[in-house]
């Protein structure tokens, strides 16, 4: 198992996991089932954590990559400078996610103000996230490039 593959590996969870922690927590705001807003605190912390061996590996993935035929490094660049990005906005995340799980035990009159504040960042977060996997998947995958013009179809020679 190299680089790329645990950048593989990692890359995923954050993005799935800030994605379902935004509909656990809007689920349990919109019922007022505090043991759904405070699951989806404990996935957003999860998600924090997962974004950091995402955001190591992606050196070594791309040392692995960067020589290969039909890569652009501009791809790699974007990508990586969105990386770092990601990484800041979901720790922040999982910082206001651990301060909910502390509102959620001690100061009861904050916790819809926490939680909303909390699934607005985490909106923001999974946009963010997901902008950046897809710059990701542009690396290897030219045909999910805004500019991707599908080559003619040849006549079949049979």
């Amino acid at each position: 198992m190299n680089a790329a593959h645990l950048h593989l590996i990692f890359n995923h969870v954050p993005v799935i996991a800030t994605l379902f922690g935004c509909g656990f927590l809007l689920v349990g705001l919109l019922a007022r089932k505090d043991t759904l807003i405070r699951s989806a605190f404990v996935v957003f912390i999860v998600a924090a954590v997962t974004t950091v061996p995402a955001f190591v590996s992606g050196d070594g993935a791309e040392d692995l990559i960067e020589r290969l035929p039909g890569i652009d490094e501009k791809y790699i660049h974007a990508h990586e400078e969105a990386g770092e990005k990601a990484l800041v906005v979901m720790i922040a995340v999982g910082v206001l996610a651990g301060a909910g799980l502390w509102v959620f035990r001690f100061m009861n009159r904050l916790r819809i103000t926490a939680a909303v504040i909390i699934l607005l960042a985490s909106i923001a977060a999974a946009g963010w996230m997901a902008y950046t996997a897809n710059l990701g998947g542009e690396i290897r995958h030219p045909e999910i490039r805004q500019d991707f013009v599908p080559p003619p179809l040849t006549p079949d020679a049979g």
